[in-house]
């Protein structure tokens, strides 16, 4: 299952950052399409999203990762699907980088 992977992957890179003292570390919660364009928060697909959102912030929380919710960053912008080519289910649009490294900076400098 992928939660044990995942799980095991955390652990790995934990490891491998305090092995470099990195002392600040942060896992960035990318939002899917399909949960930006759905409006009820009652959906399957919404809900199997929200699972697994829960376990990367438990994971993340696990290890001491700071958990930055990009999905939910996202979702609250008057037009959250404008960050997508043509709206579509694609890779981020130049806005939509732009936003993201913003929101991550915000994080980083705090």
């Amino acid at each position: 299952p992928y939660n044990k992977k995942y799980d095991e992957l955390l652990n790995k890179m934990d490891i491998y950052l305090t092995q470099k003292k990195i002392k600040k570390k942060y896992i960035y919660y990318l939002p899917k399409y399909t949960r930006l364009a759905h409006k009820n928060k009652n959906h399957p697909d919404v809900k199997h999203l929200n699972q697994i959102k829960n376990f990367v912030m438990t994971a993340a929380n696990k290890y001491d990762f700071k958990f930055i919710d990009g999905a939910d960053f996202f979702h609250n912008r008057k037009n959250p699907l404008d960050i997508f080519h043509y709206k579509l289910p694609t890779h981020f649009n130049e806005n939509g980088y732009k936003l993201e490294a913003k929101h991550i900076n915000s994080f980083i400098l705090n």
